[in-house]
């Protein structure tokens, strides 16, 4: 028996840590903050055994009324009811071992608030407040993962930690090998009713860290980056990688997508859009581009940048992809010239590189320090049954490889293009997917409570501004929401390996 939309999105309610200072600010209600933990570790108890509880005969009607009173009372802050609604799910599902597990979590919530003054004490003697933050990102991902051994193991590491005198700790006697991390990314957007402006980018944040994310790619479109010839706005990239770079040590690697072509779409300077990519004043504007880039100081944390996304699916006239070539050779000279750490790279989609763009592929691949493509690992049949390669294939695949899990959207069809009629996207199927390919499995976040309304809205654009709240400003990053479904699939959720759809007309 599959868990209730309604009754699995309350129980992936919120995310607790924002930062080690943000977790216990001044004068703080530490008996509130204690409260707020205990629920959110019966809430990663119960969302891990609640699929058991269910094959052994429960049912959704035991346990759904109170699942909806714990995210009513969450929102409308009465802890007290909020925690009572939590421990009748808890006891429900969890069984006759439930009064032992909640003596333990009321341990280790305790433990976890009363970390707060040796982390003081060991920053104020001159700590690392980056190890710190490395450590309680690990715990706060460890909160919904319903393991209170590895929220015991992860306390323990922050204590052993703040233990060290400060000096100590900054004095290495030997140099550890050097290790390159594999790098794991993956796309986010905020839903409809996220924390407005710096405090959802952060809640985000922390999800993702939690759940091993250690690369972030940002993108903005040539366009967008070049409002008027000649002049430069890399907000977008500027801001959000300070604050990442300040609060979230967990990242590895950083990436930047310059989207002139996308996914069929031309996104240049309106006043270059009627001229080809070879034409020397489009040349000579993206080598200005370039150097406003590198001129930045904080470009000396990307790794990577991407010309374009899905280049093929603009380039089936081979004079345009000729002309395309050009441009692409001249841009990585340009980047290697001004920012050489940077390695550079196009994007296609596996169907061009494969089949219908290999010249292409294999043109740009020659100018490439790395090539890159978009998977849709979904096929499909005349009859209209869509079937999914397993996931431990495609994780082989991507073995040794940078691996991006595309944000929320048809695995299949790029978001906003066209889809097959009466297709609803398979959300599960994605979770599926990132829970099994993450190194821990993220929440299963966009199963929240007005989430799903949202999906069949039109399609509308909303701006959040990611700047603090005391400074305002232009917006930095641009969501739109998903297109409106076109349909929804037919009775129940099919297996994760086969979902059978009304065949496209």
């Amino acid at each position: 028996m599959r868990l209730p939309r309604r009754l699995l999105a309350i129980l992936v309610l919120g995310w607790l840590f924002l930062s080690v200072t943000d977790s216990f600010a001044a004068g703080a209600d530490t008996a509130a903050a204690e409260q707020l933990i205990r629920i959110h570790m019966k809430m990663g108890i119960v969302v891990t055994r609640i699929q058991a509880w269910l094959a052994a005969g429960g049912t959704p009607q035991q346990v759904e009324a109170f699942g909806q009173d714990v995210a009513k009372f969450l929102t409308s802050g009465e802890l007290a009811k909020a925690e009572t609604s939590m421990d009748s799910l808890f006891n429900i599902v969890v069984g006759s071992t439930a009064p032992s597990e909640s003596a333990r979590i009321t341990t280790l919530a305790s433990q976890i608030v009363g970390l707060h003054s040796p982390i003081e004490r060991w920053m104020a003697a001159g700590g690392d407040p980056e190890k710190v933050t490395l450590l309680w990102g690990k715990l706060g991902g460890a909160l919904m993962a319903g393991s209170l051994d590895d929220i015991a193991t992860r306390i323990d590491d922050i204590d052993a930690l703040v233990a060290t005198p400060a000096l100590c700790d900054t004095t290495t006697t030997t140099t550890a090998p050097a290790t390159t991390a594999t790098l794991i990314g993956t796309m986010v957007s905020t839903f409809k009713n996220s924390a407005p402006g710096i405090f959802g980018f952060r809640e985000l944040m922390n999800l993702v860290t939690g759940a091993g994310v250690n690369f972030f790619l940002f993108s903005g479109d040539w366009g967008n980056l070049e409002p008027s010839p000649g002049t430069f706005d890399f907000q977008g990239l500027v801001q959000p990688l300070t604050e990442m770079g300040a609060r979230y040590p967990q990242f590895k690697g950083f990436g930047f997508t310059i989207k002139m072509l996308n996914a069929g779409r031309r996104s240049t300077p309106a006043d270059l859009d009627a001229l080809p990519f070879d034409n020397t004043t489009v040349l000579e504007r993206f080598d200005a581009l370039i150097d406003a880039l590198a001129a930045e100081p904080l470009s000396a944390k990307l790794g990577f940048i991407i010309v374009g996304n899905e280049v093929d699916a603009s380039l089936a006239d081979p004079t345009d992809a000729a002309a395309f070539v050009t441009f692409y050779r001249r841009a990585v000279d340009r980047i290697h010239l001004k920012l050489p750490r940077v390695k550079v790279g196009t994007i296609l989609t596996s169907g061009g590189a494969m089949r219908t763009a290999t010249k292409l592929f294999a043109d740009v691949s020659a100018l490439s320090d790395f090539v890159a493509y978009t998977y849709y690992p979904i096929g499909g049949t005349a009859t209209g049954t869509w079937v999914m390669r397993p996931v431990s294939e495609v994780k082989s695949l991507h073995r040794d490889r940078l691996l991006v899990l595309g944000r929320q959207q048809l695995l299949g069809a790029p978001a906003g293009r066209l889809r097959p009629r009466g297709l609803r996207r398979p959300r599960h199927v994605s979770h599926e997917w990132a829970a099994r390919l993450l190194p821990v499995p993220l929440p299963v976040r966009s199963a929240a409570r007005h989430l799903r309304r949202e999906h069949d809205r039109e399609p509308r654009r909303r701006e959040l501004d990611l700047q603090l709240p005391e400074e305002r400003g232009p917006a930095l990053l641009r969501h739109r929401p998903p297109t409106r479904s076109l349909g929804r699939l037919r009775g129940r959720h099919r297996p994760v390996d086969e979902v059978t759809m009304p065949a496209p007309r």
